[in-house]
């Protein structure tokens, strides 16, 4: 579930830009500051802090899950994902690309807490299959290109709340990498950007 900010701070150096953005602010009611460069002040004062990859080592890493990324072309997500950023512009172009940056995901919308049992019947269905993934909960069996694979409770959790409850959410990366490490690279690679597997 998404959320709008209320107050956002861009960091440009691109004065077209940055009115470009403004206007967009304005239109949704956001309060937007625009800034050339960071400061220490900023962490305390924003919902979300949009910024290009050079201004990227400036911001303290605790903050890296407030920031929205402007992607140059030739930069991959995989690196800033990797170092804790979440929230990525793919198309500075497009306003609503851009406009995608004033919203943030609301916490906790996944609930590993509650038992397998607990998961498995509010939703109803046991079992999840898709090209070289075949995964029964009910019958703890998990099949990658034919061959079963052993995965761990919390990883067993994690998957049946996202893919047999609804509860699609890409902030815990750390269980997403362990997976892909069984299930191959591609495993849910066609995550979009609000956690949601695109169809």
């Amino acid at each position: 579930m998404l959320k709008a900010c209320s107050d956002v701070l861009l960091l440009t150096d691109v004065e077209s830009f940055a009115e470009r953005y403004k206007s967009i602010a304005e239109s949704m009611n956001v309060s937007l500051d625009c800034e050339s460069e960071w400061n220490e002040n900023f962490r305390i004062n924003y919902d979300r802090v949009i910024l290009s990859s050079k201004f990227l080592p400036c911001v303290n890493r605790a903050y890296y899950d407030i920031c929205t990324l402007i992607l140059r072309e030739d930069e991959k997500p995989a690196l800033f994902i990797r170092a804790g950023v979440e929230s990525f512009i793919f198309n500075w172009q497009s306003d609503k690309e851009l406009a995608f940056a004033f919203f943030i995901k609301e916490k906790e919308l996944l609930h590993c807490s509650q038992q397998i049992e607990n998961i498995l019947h509010g939703s109803k269905v046991t079992s999840f299959c898709m090209p070289g993934y075949k995964f029964d909960f009910a019958k703890n069996r998990f099949f990658y290109q034919g061959k079963q694979i052993f995965i761990a409770e919390a990883q067993k959790k994690y998957l049946a709340e996202w893919l047999l409850n609804g509860y699609k959410d890409n902030g815990k990366r750390q269980i997403l990498y362990s997976l892909r490490k069984k299930f191959g690279k591609e495993f849910l690679h066609n995550i979009d950007r609000n956690g949601q597997i695109r169809s």
